[in-house]
């Protein structure tokens, strides 16, 4: 199992003694020696603990122990990464003589201050934010590896950095795959010559099922989604929000958790899904929803298994009177035509039934074509059978 013990530090930098600060077993911690008032710089680093010496010369790496100088800031850092119980004990420059600070072990558990390695996981386009949790109000930060070295992470287009009194919290917005690895947020002195690890993040990166649907205002909406997985969970939940760390729980399956009024869910075990209604859809409904589950272990994040993003739309009054309208003339063209079409056929069956032969017409007659009588039309003429809606 994991040790959680505290390894407390009393940094002196120079000749003036530094406040104790703390370092959890297993991160890291990181000391900056000042050298502006010496004439020189700490060649060798000299680290004695209750096991044996440790000898680290500068720009030299000895497994977990690091130590770099930097001339145009006159001073050298001491990096510990991960931290040991046997790295407690005296330190000294050997240049000078000059103790670079004291270290002690302190055997006390305290699991808020030193907590476990928290497994995340985000998905790809949405929002995540990891937590950090401390009691401390200093100045926090958040580091991600990077092969041998850590690269401190900062304000800028995707990533938000907020503080608060008791925790320190990053935003990684539009995440992708790249966003993927371990991440370290800790505490910073005030004069930044200071900083210690308190809890390691993995971030891990998934896709995700999307679907899209867009119901118009005042429909009672229903759609579903599965939890295939065969993880146990807590219990399966809605929420809405772009970011499912932070979302908003809407409805759940626990006990009187699984109707609010507006949104309804029902869970069918035997198929592993989850139906859920919105009744009264209103604009206030368009947004980004999650089905998520709530998670049985304390060290990774809720699981989610779908995102729903729902637009809403509005019944157009005017749209919708159009085409009525243009559904009436086109309807009444149609009879119109017909019409048109009725009293042609009439017409004509009345001609043709006039076309008889005269009595007493000979073959010459008939061979000659003079059999056929005369017939003048004195009834209305077509257009004006038309127009009279005959």
């Amino acid at each position: 199992m994991k040790s959680f013990l505290l390894l407390v530090l009393s940094l002196i930098a120079g000749c003036e003694a530094r406040s104790a600060v703390k370092g959890c077993i297993e991160a890291w911690t990181e000391f900056t020696c000042n050298i502006s008032n010496t004439t020189g710089h700490c060649r060798t680093i000299i680290i004695t603990s209750p096991i044996g010496m440790t000898v680290i010369k500068n720009w030299e790496r000895n497994g977990r122990i690091n130590l770099y100088h930097e001339k145009k800031k006159k001073n050298s850092t001491l990096l510990i990464k991960p931290l040991k119980i046997e790295d407690a004990g005296k330190h000294t420059c050997e240049s000078y003589n000059t103790t670079i600070y004291d270290a002690k072990l302190e055997s006390k558990y305290e699991e808020d201050v030193c907590p476990k390695p928290f497994n995340q996981t985000a998905y790809t386009t949405a929002k995540t934010t990891i937590t950090c949790h401390h009691n401390k109000s200093r100045v926090r930060f958040f580091y991600k590896e990077k092969g041998d070295i850590c690269e401190e992470t900062r304000s800028n287009g995707r990533f938000t950095l907020t503080a608060t009194n008791s925790s320190f919290n990053m935003s990684i917005s539009n995440v992708s795959s790249e966003d993927a690895g371990v991440y370290w947020c800790g505490l910073e002195s005030k004069d930044g010559n200071q900083q210690i690890a308190l809890r390691q993040i993995r971030l891990e990166v998934k896709k995700i099922r999307n679907f899209r649907r867009s119901p118009m205002v005042g429909e009672t909406f229903t759609y579903w989604c599965d939890y295939r997985s065969q993880t146990a969970y807590n219990y399966k939940f809605i929420c809405k929000g772009e970011d499912p760390s932070v979302c908003e729980r809407l409805v759940s399956t626990q006990h009187n958790k699984m109707n609010n009024g507006k949104f309804s869910l029902n869970d069918d075990r035997q198929k592993r899904n989850i139906t859920i209604t919105v009744s009264a859809v209103t604009a206030d409904d368009a947004g980004t929803y999650w089905c998520g589950a709530k998670s049985s272990d304390k060290e990774r994040s809720n699981p989610f298994f779908h995102r729903f993003i729902m637009t809403v739309g509005e019944f157009d009054v005017t749209g919708r009177f159009e085409v009525i309208i243009t559904g009436i003339v086109c309807v009444a063209v149609l009879l119109l035509l017909l019409m048109l079409v009725l009293i042609s056929i009439l017409v004509y069956k009345r001609f043709s039934h006039s076309k008889k032969t005269r009595p007493g017409a000979t073959a010459k007659d008939v061979r000659e074509g003079r059999h056929q009588p005369r017939v003048k039309w004195k009834g209305p003429s077509l257009l004006g059978l038309a127009c009279a809606g005959v």
